[in-house]
């Protein structure tokens, strides 16, 4: 069982390292900083699309706005 625990300590680890060097590598300090405009998938014509583009953020209702 230690083995197990320890196997799965060392993926969390090189898991969060690795999520570090994309972050690092789409120009943000740190990976909270990430959003949907970094990362790009492959459209149907071969050519990248952002998931900005593919995912909008939903829009909120008036009614549900922290800004009335």
């Amino acid at each position: 069982m230690a083995d197990k625990a320890e196997r799965v300590a060392h993926y969390a680890k090189n898991l969060m390292y690795e999520v570090g060097v994309i972050a690092h590598s789409c120009g943000v300090p740190e990976p909270r900083r990430l959003k949907r405009f970094h990362a790009q998938t492959i459209n149907d014509l071969g050519l990248p699309q952002s998931l900005d583009e593919l995912h909008p953020p939903a829009e909120i209702k008036p009614e549900y706005r922290a800004d009335k």
